[in-house]
């Protein structure tokens, strides 16, 4: 998918036929299901992320408050309010039930190597064949000698 096609320079070319779209905006349109409901999750984590950051914030600052009145604040308290980490996961696949990276890469290698298997063989066969096409094709027929079930007169 090639977007915002109306402001590419003249000397870039697309193939033809390609999909394309003048602005960014056709996402939903575009994208598939599977990665629009990641990115949903996504949003909804960053917007829960956003409130409980928020919200500990707001507690931050009434501790601090508190803290001041009392005369006391420590470095790690503050760091601790400041970056839960828990925005920094990103949904993958393996959440919506299917099989995880690593789970993916040893199916993915395994059929590969059983495709390549599956390719030399028929290589194999496929050379063997043409080898003996060629032999047939140059043998020389002795007379008397049957060959595909007739006989050779000569």
């Amino acid at each position: 998918m090639h977007i915002f096609v109306e402001s590419k320079l003249d000397w870039v070319k697309l193939p033809d036929g390609a999909r394309t779209a003048e602005r960014g905006d056709n996402m939903k349109k575009m994208w598939p299901k599977s990665s629009l409901k990641r990115l949903e999750i996504c949003m909804r984590r960053a917007e829960e992320v956003k409130r409980k950051r928020a919200a500990a914030a707001a507690a931050a600052l009434k501790e601090s408050e508190r803290k001041i009145a009392g005369g006391s604040s420590s470095a790690e308290e503050t760091a601790a309010v400041e970056g839960s980490g828990e925005g920094d996961k990103t949904p993958t696949a393996g959440e919506f039930g299917g099989e995880n990276d690593e789970e993916f890469e040893k199916r993915f290698r395994e059929t590969e190597k059983a495709l390549q298997e599956r390719l030399e063989r028929l290589s194999l066969k496929l050379s063997d064949e043409e080898v003996v096409e060629k032999m047939e094709k140059t043998t020389i027929d002795e007379p008397g000698v049957e060959r595909d079930g007739q006989r050779n007169a000569d």
